[in-house]
C-alpha cells in the first residue's frame, strides 16, 4: 500500500495505519473535510432547519451564490457551488473544454484527471525545491497565448503555500491579456488569516 499516492484523500484510517499512529493524531487536509470537525454554528443551523429536510435544495444555488458573493465581496457570477471540490473541477473542465491547460505541480491531482478526461493537452509548471516550493514570477513567461486555462490552487495543495499577492495579481493580469481562463481553487483559503 502506497502512503502518498494520487488518489483522492479522506483515507485517514489507512494513513494512520501505515504511519502506526491513531487517526486522532492526524489532521486530514487530503479532502475538503474540516479536520477540526463540524462548527457548532453549522450543527445549530441543521437542527434549526430539520423541518425543511424533505425539500430539495435550490438546484441553481441562487441564494448560496448570493450569500457567498456578499461574504467574499465579489460578483455572484464568480461563484461556483458544487457537491465538493472534485465535482466543481470536473464541471469547470468540461464546461470550458480547453485544448491546452497549465497546472502547477506538485498540485491537486484532480485538475490533471479532469483535463485528461476531456482530452486536453496538459502543461505542467513544476515548483522547485530551490524556491522553497513557492510559485515565482517565472510562471508569467510560461503563460503563452496558446493556453486556454490555468488551474491554480491557493493555497497550494499539498505545499500549503500561498503565492505572494502581487504575483497572483500579475498572473491574473497576464491571463486576462492573453485570454487565458484563470481558475483559482481556494478550498483551503479560510485556514489563512488576512
Amino acid at each position: 500500500m502506497a502512503l502518498f499516492n494520487s488518489a483522492h484523500g479522506g483515507n485517514i484510517r489507512e494513513a494512520a495505519t501505515v504511519l502506526g499512529i491513531s487517526p486522532d493524531q492526524l489532521l486530514d487536509f487530503s479532502a475538503n473535510i474540516n479536520p477540526l470537525g463540524m462548527p457548532v454554528s453549522v450543527k445549530r443551523a441543521l437542527i434549526d432547519n430539520l423541518d425543511c429536510i424533505e425539500r430539495y435544495p435550490d438546484a441553481d444555488y441562487f441564494h448560496l451564490h448570493q450569500a457567498l458573493a456578499r461574504h467574499h465581496q465579489v460578483p455572484a457570477s464568480w461563484i461556483l457551488a458544487g457537491n465538493g471540490e472534485t465535482e466543481s473541477i470536473f464541471t469547470v473542465a468540461s464546461g470550458l473544454k480547453p485544448r491546452r491547460a497549465m497546472i502547477v505541480t506538485p498540485g491537486f491531482a484532480e485538475y490533471g484527471r479532469a483535463l485528461a478526461q476531456i482530452g486536453c493537452e496538459i502543461r505542467r509548471w513544476s515548483l522547485r525545491e530551490a524556491d522553497g516550493w513557492q510559485l515565482t514570477d517565472a510562471i508569467l513567461e510560461a503563460l503563452t497565448p496558446d493556453l486556454d486555462c490555468l488551474f491554480l490552487c491557493t493555497p497550494n495543495n499539498p505545499t500549503g503555500l500561498l503565492p505572494e499577492l502581487q504575483l497572483l495579481q500579475a498572473i491574473a493580469v497576464r491571463c486576462k491579456s492573453l485570454n487565458i481562463n484563470l481558475i483559482l481553487d481556494e478550498a483551503f483559503i479560510d485556514f489563512y488569516s488576512a
